[in-house]
């Protein structure tokens, strides 16, 4: 075997200093993994840089002698037709594959002799098929090129696509010396065939032989004879490959006993089901038990069976058990436990493939309050992949693949290498979105599957109970997890996904040509890594070399890290799995046990089949029944709220910084929703908790808030001298009012405004050098977000500080945004998406933009201003809707006469009134003024009619559209009639509020709203006007 074959790592080159790069090669990389991250391997990996220079090496490894190419250069071989026939409906290239499986059949026979006993000849045929598959997955991409190339030479014949590729099987693939031509033109594959053909025959050897030494005591676990003769057949593709080759198989003993077989050890599913066993005999439950036979490195057990339930009791059995099943996860840090590791079989959820059994006891290095947070959402009930957890698209596509509610037939929303025009000469490897199938997980009643939402008490239940039976318990339950001291975890540094399609793309015959290319192509792994990782990465590209996907575990009892490929990382952990575990006891809190539930709670509840408790609808208010809110109702709410603000604010170990868990949720084309920390912004970050603190602060003086506050303007008087520094340290490149760094300025001019302290204003100003920087690269034009809000923040600064040099760069905002305009039948607009129309309304709509080009107008009086608010009326007014009393809603235009459409601060009525009643104010202008006052109006009457929400938020909800109403009241005196508005009942949160602290989406902007209005001070709480109006 040629020296070529060799990998990157398996050379020593010979360093040639005054060589000059091959520019050509080094253009080729650059143009496949970018240039930036090739600059990186070279300063990395000297050998790239040798690569690079085409330096000579030596070769570090022994080449061994190529034994397939020997196979069939021999004189006497015959086509194997009966293999081809088998292979037909498994495999493209049937006889290309027939060689090689013929070539791989012949080491297994020899490598099983003398253990013919114990199985029956008809393994051979499931080795067939094991092996061309798994040889397809490594050539497929090869034999596809050189039969395109073979057509574009004209040396195909046939009528059509499917003749050709015929005759490219029967003259070529049939033919040895075709084959061995191949081989020879790219070296690599050949290495890669050869080498695994080799580890699928020691894998199937690897099963008999632990079959002949375990054939009594699995007659014992599993049968119910004392005795069992042969394996009948052998099913592959139950899992991943690691470890050269090895996966789960099905084995059939003696036509009628089916096991699997896994090729590591189960003492994981063991430890679980007993630390399970343990909680439910505490709490009174029964759980199903699998049998289980393991061994060091390898393991059998029994199927268990997929079961509908029986009756309602059974389905709510099932999810109480799942709900104990749920908190042991918890404890351990289970994760991976996705819709294929769950079978409901009856009432029994049934846990399976537990390699994962432990983990976040490694806490890394955390230094920031993020940091802090990406922890605590690690170490929570939501990274145990049981809860339901949507895979989503940028389009809002997406799929449940939990273990509690997944599994069902759906489109994932990424792309796989698929087989397009199979058996054709037009056969390519395209990508498509993969289908899924049916899974095992989702427990039915008589067909239907019964979604856990419809379960929650029964879940939650079962999680709180099992909770506070190891709290009563814990001493026992730590003597019980000591146990485990010697078993190992699975660690993953990647998802499988990432790892597959990048080992997949590696078998590109470009890369099959030089063992080096391949390598740099795997090189790809660095990409998201720091040089922390520069081992682990070096080892995975070492397990992809192999065919394999990277493998790393642990053993609860020590801090080193074992790999598949045999390498260990001494003290690579901070902690000992098993201390962590035992220190986790102490820790379980009823504080914590609610956490956890709200995080349940949450992921149950924004889900499909849940879509009407979580949509934010609107209510007439004439159609909701009036009710005398005590004091003590709001107040006792309030409180609540303010209670949560500060309990679960989450800290940096030396108190410097401060954040929060926080939902990001959008539900406009599908449910998404994923969880993170707090950005620095002011819609739904840390400058709006800094206002809420703020308020807090005037009104309690308690000494929690002081420190929340005093680190929050702390944070953000950081954040503005770092972005000062290099725009490199800002969070994003949006200039917005309420979401971006203008957001920032805003918050300091209300603060300013607020107490006077001049401290803000010096920071307003230094924060808008850097707005300045990115009114030019802004690529978004609205209030919330765009350089409407910049321009209207610019402005405010102008009238705060009277520095003409922020109406400049108000002007400057505007001129860029004008320059994006698209153009309307009626107007102008601009789009926040390619696929939505411009919007009307406040936040991503004209309204929000009319104000800042309106208030230009106003201060400088040019008259290009005036034109451009008047094509931006324009566009809005087009979308008014007369039969429905309000401005048609571009994303949902559908609306029956019945129906309101939006009525919000950032959709429809209500922003729109804010808007017309802020620009009325500013123009003596009789046209313009009859025209805001015929807006103003018409916004009123819809608003004061529909102001009513599900939601209590500041955005979309009641809270911001009785501001709203109140702020309206300078011009429209009826406010203050008596009787017309009907307070909802008491005020509840919708699902994606409750772990929402954000300001104006969230339940901090409720608290900061309804403090601001001295609800907490009442002495008397009307449910009729005056709700949101201060009273002495």
């Amino acid at each position: 075997m040629k020296k070529i074959v060799t990998y990157l790592s398996e050379r020593d080159y010979i360093e040639n200093r005054y060589k000059p790069i091959d520019l050509e090669q080094y253009k080729y990389w650059m143009g496949i993994l970018g240039e930036e991250f090739v600059k990186k391997i070279c300063d990395q990996n000297s050998n790239f840089l040798s690569y690079l220079k085409n330096e000579d090496y030596r070769v570090l490894v022994d080449i061994k002698g190529n034994e397939v190419l020997q196979y069939l250069s021999q004189q006497c071989i015959e086509f194997p037709s009966d293999i081809e026939e088998i292979l037909k409906e498994r495999v493209a290239f049937e006889p290309f594959y027939a060689f090689l499986v013929e070539f791989g059949i012949g080491n297994l026979k020899n490598e099983l002799q003398g253990l013919e006993d114990s199985f029956e000849l008809n393994i051979y045929d499931d080795f067939k098929y094991y092996l061309a598959e798994q040889l397809q997955a490594i050539c497929m991409r090869t034999l596809i090129v050189e039969m395109q190339e073979y057509k574009m030479a004209d040396k195909l014949h046939g009528k059509d696509e499917k003749e050709e590729y015929e005759y490219f099987c029967t003259e070529n693939m049939c033919n040895p010396t075709e084959i061995i031509n191949l081989m020879e033109k790219y070296p690599v594959l050949c290495r890669c065939v050869e080498d695994r053909i080799n580890n699928s025959v020691c894998f199937y050897k690897e099963i008999i032989e632990h079959f002949c030494n375990d054939k009594k005591e699995i007659a014992e676990h599993f049968c119910s004879e004392n005795q069992i003769s042969r394996i009948t057949n052998i099913t592959t593709s139950y899992s991943d490959v690691h470890q050269k080759g090895r996966q789960v198989v099905k084995i059939e003993i003696d036509k009628k006993i089916k096991i699997l077989y896994k090729p590591h050890s189960m003492e994981n599913e063991k430890a679980f089901m007993s630390l399970l066993q343990w909680i439910s005999q505490g709490i009174g439950i029964t759980q199903l038990n699998y049998k289980i036979l393991t061994h060091k490195t390898y393991s059998w057990c029994s199927i268990v069976k997929y079961r509908e339930c029986e009756s309602k009791e059974e389905i709510c059995n099932y999810y109480k058990r799942l709900g104990t099943q749920l908190f042991l996860a918890y404890f351990l840090g289970t994760h991976d436990l996705h819709c294929e590791n769950i079978i409901a079989s009856g009432e029994y959820p049934v846990l399976i493939d537990l390699e994962t059994l432990v983990g976040g006891f490694n806490s890394g290095k955390r230094k920031t309050a993020e940091d802090e947070v990406y922890y605590h959402l690690q170490q929570s009930v939501l990274s145990t992949g049981l809860l339901p957890t949507f895979m989503w698209d940028k389009g809002g596509n997406g799929i449940d693949v939990s273990g509690m509610s997944g599994g069902n037939e759906a489109t994932y929303p990424f792309k796989i290498p698929v087989i397009m025009n199979p058996k054709t000469s037009n056969m390519r490897i395209g990508y498509d979105y993969p289908q899924a199938t049916l899974k095992k997980n989702r427990v039915k009643l008589r067909g239907e599957f019964c979604p856990p939402v419809k379960y929650e008490s029964e879940l939650l239940n079962g999680f709180s109970v099992a909770y506070r039976y190891v709290i009563e318990n814990r001493e026992e339950f730590k003597r019980q997890v000591k146990i485990m001291i010697g078993l190992k975890s699975r660690f993953l540094f990647s998802d499988t996904q990432r790892y597959g399609m990048t080992l997949s793309s590696s078998y590109h015959p470009s890369l099959l040509q030089d063992g080096a290319e391949r390598e740099i192509f795997l090189m790809s792994m660095w990409k998201g890594r720091g040089v922390d990782k520069k081992t682990i990465v070096e080892d995975e590209i070492q397990s992809l070399l192999q065919g394999d996907i990277p493998y790393f575990e642990y053993y609860l009892g020590s801090k080193n890290l074992y790999s598949g490929t045999g390498k260990i990382w001494k003290n690579y952990f901070d902690n000992v799995p098993i201390t962590f575990l035992l220190n986790k006891i102490d820790k379980l809190s009823e504080k914590d046990m609610f956490v956890q539930e709200r995080y349940i709670q949450t992921a149950l509840e924004l889900t499909p089949e849940n879509r009407d408790n979580y949509e934010n609808k609107v209510y007439a208010v004439d159609s909701i029944k009036s009710h005398d809110m005590e004091r003590e109702d709001i107040s006792s709410s309030v409180h609540h709220l303010i209670d949560r603000l500060i309990e679960e604010a989450i800290w940096n170990d030396d108190k410097t910084e401060v954040n929060w868990c926080q939902i990001n949720f959008n539900a406009e084309k599908n449910m998404v929703w994923h969880m993170t920390p707090m950005n620095m912004y002011l819609y739904n970050g840390l400058a709006g908790m800094l206002l809420i603190f703020y308020e807090l602060n005037l009104s309690m003086r308690e000494q929690k808030i002081i420190e929340i506050y005093e680190t929050l303007r702390n944070m953000l008087f950081a954040y503005t001298e770092g972005g000062r520094q290099s725009l490199d340290s800002i969070q994003s490149k949006l200039i917005g009012m309420y979401d971006g760094e203008s957001s920032i300025i805003y918050t300091y001019l209300i603060l300013y405004q607020q107490s006077k302290d001049k401290q803000y204003l010096c920071y307003a100003e230094e924060h808008a050098t850097i707005v300045e920087q990115l009114i030019d690269k802004s690529q978004k034009y609205d209030l919330l977000s765009g350089n409407a809000g910049a321009a209207q923040v610019l402005l405010k600064l102008y009238e705060v500080s009277g520095k003409n040099k922020y109406l400049t760069l108000a002007e400057k905002a505007i001129t860029h945004l004008q320059e994006h305009k698209e153009k309307q039948n009626q107007g102008i607009g601009w789009r926040i998406r390619e696929d939505i129309l411009p919007m009307s309304g406040m936040a991503h709509g004209n309204a929000g933009i009319l104000m800042p080009v309106f208030t230009l107008w106003k201060k400088t009086g040019k008259e290009n201003y005036k034109q451009l608010a008047e094509e931006i009326w324009k566009y809005e007014e087009s979308l008014y809707d007369v039969e429905i009393g309000n401005w048609i809603d571009v994303r949902n235009p559908e609306k029956s006469v019945e129906e309101i459409g939006a009525v919000a601060w950032c959709h429809g009525a209500a922003g729109i009134l804010l808007s017309r009643v802020y620009c009325y104010a500013l123009t003596d202008n009789k046209f313009w003024r009859e025209r805001f006052d015929k807006d103003i109006n018409r916004a009123y009457r819809a608003l004061k009619k529909y102001w009513i929400r599900d939601s209590w938020s500041l955005c979309h909800g009641n809270c911001g559209n009785l501001w709203i109403l109140e702020l309206a009241d300078d011009k429209i005196k009826d406010f203050e009639a008596e009787n017309y508005i009907n307070i909802p009942q008491g005020f509840n949160l919708l699902p994606q509020e409750i772990l929402n602290p954000g300001f104006l989406n969230g339940y901090g902007g409720i608290v900061y709203c309804l403090v601001k209005k001295h609800v907490l001070n009442y002495t008397e709480v009307r449910s009729k006007t005056g709700f949101f109006r201060r009273t002495n």
